[in-house]
This record gives structure tokens, C-alpha cells and sequence, in this order.
């Protein structure tokens, strides 16, 4: 089964490692638009890197630590931001 994701913006938390990089290569060969959020940041420039030779679509990438306040809202503001939705 194919999907298609695309025009769609996607928010993948820990994406800088692990099941969250997976989810995010995925996301980009379906493409999606994606917001990458993770806290480290040279891993998540890879998996942005990765994820943009996917589709040729540019993610954004968020270093940002999801457990704080600041972290949620710093992330909520660029995708918007950055997105427009």
C-alpha cells in the first residue's frame, strides 16, 4: 500500500535517533512536509539531510527538549511559523 503525504505537515518528536529517525524517513518518502524536533542537534541535521533526499523536500529541524514548557512552545511556534499551519 502507497501513501501519500503530501502538502501534509508532520511533527516527529526524537527524531534525532531511533524509532523517531525511522518514522521520519518514512514520513519523507511519503512527502511530507516535516518539522523535525529532537535534542541533538548534529544527529538531527543527519536525519534532516537524509529526510530532504528523500522527496527534495527540506525539513525544518527543531532542537528543542519536549519535556520543558519552552521546548513545547519553541516547537509549536516555528512549525506554525515555518509552515503556516
Amino acid at each position: 500500500m502507497e501513501f501519500d503525504f503530501s502538502g501534509k505537515v508532520v511533527v516527529v518528536t526524537g527524531a534525532s535517533a531511533g524509532i523517531g529517525e525511522a518514522i521520519a524517513i518514512l514520513f519523507a518518502k511519503y512527502g511530507a512536509k516535516l518539522s523535525l524536533v529532537g535534542r541533538n542537534e548534529e544527529n538531527l541535521r543527519k536525519v534532516a539531510k537524509r529526510c530532504a533526499a528523500e522527496k527534495g523536500v527540506e525539513p525544518l529541524a527543531i532542537v528543542a527538549d519536549l519535556a520543558t514548557d519552552a521546548g513545547c512552545e519553541t516547537t509549536a511556534k516555528q512549525t506554525l511559523n515555518h509552515f503556516g499551519r
